[in-house]
């Protein structure tokens, strides 16, 4: 399950190696609140030490703090084109899908990121 405590879980791992990845990107945006929560319990300093970013766009990244860099998808689009489809499997059942359909998305920085040199 992708949700927070699988974030911190994840990160709790990461943080028995003996460096520690300037950078860690999460599947979902819950699951970064989970590596942020972890982060910040061990005394790190989010984005000096790590810096942290998510998939999805969520409300959650955005009311955390530090808010959380994340990939917005475009949600609402990805349920159009999904029923599209759906309504074609449906008018024809033989139908197979031929193409790579890529959504646009885009990179909001928030707090968490922080480039390095």
């Amino acid at each position: 399950m992708q949700d927070i405590s699988s974030g911190r879980r994840l990160l709790e791992e990461l943080l028995r190696q003996e460096e520690l990845p300037t950078v860690i990107f999460a599947a979902t945006d819950d699951m970064a609140v989970g590596k942020l929560n972890c982060a910040l319990d061990h005394g790190l300093r989010v984005p000096d030490d790590i810096s942290i970013i998510g998939f999805d766009g969520s409300a959650v990244a955005e009311i955390v703090r530090p808010a959380i860099t994340s990939m917005q998808q475009p949600v609402d689009e990805l349920g159009r084109k999904s029923v599209e489809y759906i309504h074609q499997l449906i008018a024809n059942p033989e139908f197979v899908f031929q193409e790579d359909i890529i959504l646009q998305h885009w990179l909001v920085e928030r707090e968490s990121f922080k480039p390095r040199a």
